[in-house]
């Protein structure tokens, strides 16, 4: 059995053999401002004994609590989650998805770690990084560390900058 839960947003499951993959549950509880859609994840209900079955069960974040969801609403968006990820199509959609994750964050996370500019800094960002080659400051190592180290994080930037080069190149 494997459980993802890093990239925040909830993903589908699947039986692979006998075994169940579960690639994220979203997030249980995190603390931020975020959208209706971001509040949604869900819980995987175990029984283990001869034979391993499971449910899944859809979580939402109300006024700083997790509840149980009963919704059918939210049954019905697990189901279609689940659906979106069988097919050729899927692909595709992966694929966009990174390139928006790396022009909208990766590509300034992964600049700013290495104290380098893209063309998407604000004019305060510019300044910041003059100050500190001015100062002589190296790399924010942790920045820099947090972007390579997760794998996620490491995965998108990569496949990413694979797809950009290759319509570069077309």
């Amino acid at each position: 059995m494997i459980i993802g839960h890093h990239p925040h947003q909830p993903q589908a499951w699947e039986k692979y053999g006998s075994k169940l993959i579960v690639y994220s549950l979203g997030d249980f509880y995190f603390d931020k401002d975020e959208k209706e859609a971001e509040k949604r994840g869900y819980v995987v209900s175990l029984s283990i004994s001869k034979k391993l079955s499971w449910k899944i069960i859809p979580i939402f974040r109300k006024n700083n609590a997790v509840e149980i969801s009963n919704n059918t609403k939210d049954y019905e968006y697990l189901r279609n989650l689940k659906k979106k990820t069988i097919g050729k199509s899927y692909s595709k959609e992966i694929d966009k998805q990174v390139l928006m994750l790396w022009h909208k964050y990766y590509s300034r996370h992964f600049a700013e770690g290495f104290n380098g500019l893209n063309a998407n800094h604000k004019w305060t960002h510019v300044l910041s990084v003059i100050k500190n080659k001015i100062n002589k400051s190296t790399t924010n190592n942790l920045l820099a560390l947090h972007n390579l180290r997760i794998e996620s994080h490491l995965w998108t930037a990569i496949r990413a900058i694979e797809l950009i080069q290759r319509n570069e190149k077309k």
